[in-house]
């Protein structure tokens, strides 16, 4: 009896997509159910769903400083999975941020501008943004 697929097809089939690891730069990446929230004056939490076209990561940012609402912050990795790096720079004249997410590991990045950020607590989705390499 001949069957029309291998043994690693049906592994292939079978194994969860998690497992797999971009090899490749994704094209672009959207920012998905972006809330930013501050439970006291000194923390700002900010949550977030990242589409890089291979997958979904959640991402969870806690900012803990004195007058957190307007804090600007760097470097800060995703709680959920240190794959992620995350910014937050204020144009304050301009009343605008910048909120950038970095893949370290494969080394590319996308940027997404909030106008007005204090004015609201939840954001719409953005994206899909071109990323560039770091």
């Amino acid at each position: 009896m001949k069957f029309p697929f291998t043994l690693t097809t049906v592994f292939a089939l079978l194994l969860p997509a998690a497992i797999a690891i971009p090899t490749t730069t994704p094209i672009s990446i959207t920012l998905k159910n972006f809330t930013r929230t501050f439970p006291d004056d000194k923390t700002g939490v900010y949550k977030f769903v990242i589409d890089y076209g291979f997958g979904i990561q959640a991402c969870t940012v806690t900012d803990r400083a004195a007058g957190a609402a307007s804090h600007s912050w760097y470097g800060v990795f995703c709680e959920e999975n240190h794959t992620w790096e995350v910014s937050w720079g204020w144009d304050y004249k301009g009343d605008f941020t910048v909120l950038t997410v970095v893949d370290e590991p494969n080394q590319y990045e996308a940027f997404f501008g909030y106008k007005s950020p204090n004015g609201a607590t939840s954001f719409i989705d953005q994206g899909p943004n071109t990323v560039q390499h770091t």
